[in-house]
């Protein structure tokens, strides 16, 4: 275990995307990406916490959360805005729709490749079994490794435990790490999230076009060249924003 408490300061500009191209996954190799994690959920916030942050090795990076009641959870980083480049997800796109993720991917990927584009997720602890939430994101159809549809799932984890959603199974048996924040506005304020919900936190901002707060019951995929320079467009701001807001706290 890696108890890294001074670690480098966090620059909004650099990005992971080299990892990718190697055909590596800063989500689990990436010591800089975890400590910059550290800096971020470690620090004070009003209301969360304290939480002690140590970063662990275990055949890849992760985090452990101390909270002051004595108990700890595994977390595990996860980039949070895909940008569907990769080929196993072009095979699902006619190709008008594969130039267009191309016509642009460089800047789209490095902006989501830098920290703003990055969170943690729950991992198993000892005894529990089952996907990870990481996990059932990433193979939902419903959900398409899109950030705002989980946050969705998340949001009406909150309102309403006991109602289904695509990622009702994990959210559930991570109950104990989102109790943590209490509320969805709290955990939106603790994650830096709120350039994606409404101001009255009543709502997630959809991604994709064609619908104003994020829908479960919508396509989770682009259909068009058209919806996916919207939703390139909205993703970059989302991630400018975020960056914008991890600068302001000077870690």
């Amino acid at each position: 275990m890696l108890a890294l408490v001074d670690g480098p300061s966090i620059d909004v500009e650099v990005d992971f995307s080299s990892y990718y191209r190697e055909r590596r996954d800063p989500d689990r190799e990436s010591k800089l990406l975890y400590q910059w994690h550290q800096l971020l959920w470690g620090r004070n916030t009003p209301g969360v916490g304290p939480f002690r942050i140590e970063v662990e090795w275990a055949g890849g990076y992760g985090l452990r959360l101390h909270d002051n009641g004595g108990n700890q959870f595994r977390l595990g980083s996860d980039a949070m805005v895909p940008t569907w480049s990769s080929l196993g997800w072009a095979r699902r796109f006619n190709p008008a729709l594969v130039d267009e993720i191309a016509s642009d991917h460089g800047n789209f990927f490095r902006l989501s490749s830098t920290i703003g584009g990055y969170i943690v997720l729950p991992r198993n602890n000892v005894g529990q079994t089952g996907q990870t939430l990481n996990q059932a994101r990433g193979i939902s159809r419903a959900i398409a490794d899109r950030f705002d549809l989980t946050l969705e799932c998340i949001r009406r984890h909150y309102q309403e435990p006991e109602r289904l959603n695509p990622l009702s199974e994990p959210l559930r048996r991570y109950a104990d790490f989102f109790s943590l924040f209490g509320t969805f506005e709290t955990y939106v304020r603790f994650f830096l999230l709120e350039d994606i919900v409404t101001p009255d936190h009543s709502a997630v901002r959809s991604l994709m076009p064609g619908f104003e707060t994020a829908s479960l019951d919508a396509p989770a995929l682009p259909e068009s060249p058209a919806h996916y320079r919207e939703y390139r467009s909205r993703g970059m701001a989302f991630l400018t924003a975020r960056n914008a807001r991890i600068r302001s706290l000077g870690l």
